[in-house]
């Protein structure tokens, strides 16, 4: 509900198209309203038990697809040490190229003793 209503224009949006109906008996300007609208950004639970495990349930398969538990993990250890991978992959490169470059300049087999003896 949060992203619905971001200023006082979205709000006046609503009202116009109906979307939004206020009571007037509550006296309730439009900071009041968007507080309400901004502050509603957690998980309710319903009254009723059933919906509640029918959700759960559905949670539960949904959580278990591999696709799913991918994107969790992708998110959980790649993106959180996006930096720390970058450099890395960044230090790898370098030392790959600077090797290339010692065995453009010197002969790698004979520097290294691994020179193949006839």
């Amino acid at each position: 509900m949060w992203t619905i209503v971001d200023t006082a224009e979205d709000l006046r949006l609503l009202r116009d198209f109906e979307v939004l109906e206020i009571n007037k008996k509550y006296h309730m300007n439009n900071a009041e309203i968007l507080e309400i609208f901004n502050g509603m950004t957690g998980t309710m639970r319903s009254k009723d038990a059933t919906i509640d495990e029918q959700i759960e349930e559905t949670n539960k398969c949904y959580n278990t697809y591999p696709v799913v538990r991918m994107k969790r993990v992708l998110r959980k250890y790649v993106y959180s040490s996006w930096k720390s991978l970058a450099a890395f992959a960044t230090l790898l490169l370098i030392l790959m190229m600077d090797l290339q470059t010692f065995c453009d300049v010197y002969s790698c087999p004979t520097a290294f003793g691994m020179a193949k003896k006839a």
